[in-house]
């Protein structure tokens, strides 16, 4: 639609119109660059090549490192230059495509999460053909051929992970030299205590004996929780969570746009969404009040569609089914039995209050 003068009408929007000299002007067709050419080379010898195995993960990490290391764009032993490479890619960039629409693109020289310095990193996922392409035609020039990359690739060594066995040594009392450390940090500290003092202990633990590790807790804690429970005053925290939630929602009422108003969402604006969810049992008034302003997925199904009514309005004097369907975000498929009998009934008073115009 960018390269034509007819523009995209509203009625009869599916009729199909021929390509002809009165509907589309003639454009000046670019000139081939040279470096598109080294790329297209490189794709169609790439599309002859038989069917193989993929090289691995490792495989792909593994060429990487030692390309950047033969070509000396390394510091030090392992440590790739980023930078010169980057380099190299931008010069060669504006030969393939003069515009910064191409089919890549590189990230902000500080972004760690760009294509490129991926490619040099660990392998993780698979990449764009062209973007392993577009690296070479950078660091090598037009002498390479992408079927000799590929025969190099496999000639590295993939590794395998063999499965870890894990053993632990038991002293006289059954247990573990870390089951015995942890019973010692109990002794001067509670659970929690511990935890924070040992993190990489307790995690070991929980992993590879978390019932014990429970057990032995909740033992050492026996009686502390329920002293500390009768510390809250939870009918005072009751009325002040019910005095934030109905600042809370007064100021949502003012605007209607927004996501679903579930009770996550109120909770989350409040914020100690993990403390308010267990202990809204012991709050009954705010909860009774978070009950009542919840918004179902009918009432925000029906309130997407009055907004989208109310922009469409500017546009038609009776919006269509589909495009305010389309403008909400909605289809017939999603729509609940409350949602599709507001939509109904808005439609059938539309079309009445239409006639009653005419007349």
């Amino acid at each position: 639609m960018v390269d034509t003068r007819i523009a995209r009408p509203l009625v009869e929007r599916h009729r199909f119109i021929a390509a002809a000299p009165e509907h589309c002007p003639s454009t000046k067709q670019q000139r081939i660059l040279e470096g598109s050419c080294g790329i297209t080379a490189q794709v169609r010898q790439l599309l002859t090549i038989p069917a193989s195995t993929s090289p691995t993960y490792d495989q792909w990490t593994a060429y990487y490192r030692n390309l950047a290391n033969r070509l000396g764009l390394c510091r030090g032993k392992i440590q790739i230059d980023h930078t010169s490479i980057r380099a190299k890619v931008l010069h060669v960039l504006p030969q393939i495509w003069p515009t910064r629409c191409g089919p890549i693109s590189l990230a902000s020289e500080l972004d760690e999460s760009g294509w490129l310095k991926a490619i040099f990193r660990k392998h993780r996922k698979s990449f764009n053909y062209l973007e392993h392409i577009v690296v070479h035609q950078a660091l090598l020039g037009s002498d390479w051929e992408i079927k000799e990359v590929l025969e190099d690739v496999v000639q590295f060594s993939s590794r395998e992970k063999a499965p870890t066995v894990k053993t632990a040594t038991q002293n006289a009392t059954g247990q573990t030299p870390c089951q015995e450390k942890w019973r010692t940090l109990l002794v001067d500290h509670s659970p929690k205590q511990a935890r924070s003092a040992a993190p990489a202990l307790y995690a070991r633990l929980y992993r590879n004996y978390h019932g014990w590790l429970m057990e032995v807790n909740r033992l050492h804690d026996n009686g502390k929780s329920a002293a500390r429970s009768h510390r809250v005053d939870w009918d005072k925290r009751d009325r002040e969570y019910l005095q934030a939630l109905r600042q809370l929602v007064t100021f949502l009422a003012a605007n209607q746009q927004g996501p679903r108003r579930s009770r996550t969402y109120h909770l989350k604006l409040l914020g100690n969404l993990a403390t308010l969810e267990k202990n809204l049992y012991r709050m009954p008034r705010f909860k009774a009040f978070l009950n009542i302003h919840t918004e179902s997925v009918s009432q925000y199904q029906i309130r997407r569609l009055q907004n989208a009514y109310e922009d469409l309005r500017r546009l038609f004097d009776l919006p269509p089914r589909w495009q305010l369907l389309r403008s909400a975000g909605l289809s017939e498929e999603r729509l609940t039995d409350q949602s599709r009998q507001f939509l109904e009934h808005l439609m059938d008073t539309e079309n009445e209050v239409q006639r009653c115009r005419k007349r």
